[in-house]
């Protein structure tokens, strides 16, 4: 993956391009961390379990790489307003929003066939996948607008 950037890595914190990236503790959110990590941006994780986002800060830090993690929770929207306090309290913006988090929500058999999936499965399904990213894009977007290249990235 390579994402530009005009930051340099040397510049400080509040230099940097800060990237909050959901669902960013495992998988393709923490490579994509690493990979902007060592870009230069200050990398924040959203993640559900914080002890598991605690976790993956310290492997990025072990590349050197400035992250933290802050509890996002799809599911929760009250996480949305505890994202937006945490990033205008520490950075007053962000530049890099990726939407990375979300879910495959199976019934409690596994049905995966859509002729046969309840209709409340596939509703918590769009509700993480789809309306909880909008949700916090538009909870956040005040502050992307304060970024001088602020960017949304959405993963599916």
């Amino acid at each position: 993956m390579s994402l530009e950037t005009n930051q340099a890595s040397t510049k400080n914190s509040s230099e940097k391009t800060v990237t909050f990236i959901t669902g960013g503790n495992r998988g393709i959110g923490l490579e994509t961390a690493r990979e902007l990590g060592k870009l230069g941006h200050t990398i924040v994780l959203g993640a559900r379990d914080l002890e598991a986002g605690k976790g993956a800060v310290a492997k990025l830090r072990e590349f050197g790489i400035d992250a933290d993690v802050i509890r996002y929770d799809s599911a929760d929207p009250k996480t949305d307003t505890e994202a937006y306090a945490y990033f205008e309290k520490r950075f007053g913006r962000l530049d890099v929003l990726v939407n990375n988090a979300g879910a495959l929500k199976e019934d409690g058999l596994g049905i995966r066939n859509a002729s046969t999936v309840a209709s409340s499965v596939l509703r918590d399904t769009f509700d993480v996948n789809f309306f909880a990213v909008v949700r916090l894009t538009q909870a956040l977007l005040p502050l992307i607008r304060k970024s001088p290249a602020g960017r949304i990235v959405n993963l599916s």
